[in-house]
């Protein structure tokens, strides 16, 4: 029987977080929003999200 243990990455993990972000798009034009409004972030953030 396998354990938890042995499907985990064998480095440390550098940084965990969660965004949540709206953007806008016309995606039947293929243009989408270059700065997306950030809503919610948890954690240590790499940047961009970081900066919210």
């Amino acid at each position: 029987m396998s354990k938890i243990g042995d499907f985990l990455p064998t480095r440390a993990i550098v940084r965990v977080g969660v965004v949540a972000f709206s953007a806008t798009a016309a995606a039947e034009l293929g243009d989408y929003g270059e700065n997306p409004v950030i809503l919610f972030s948890y954690g240590d953030l790499p940047h961009p999200f970081s900066a919210a």
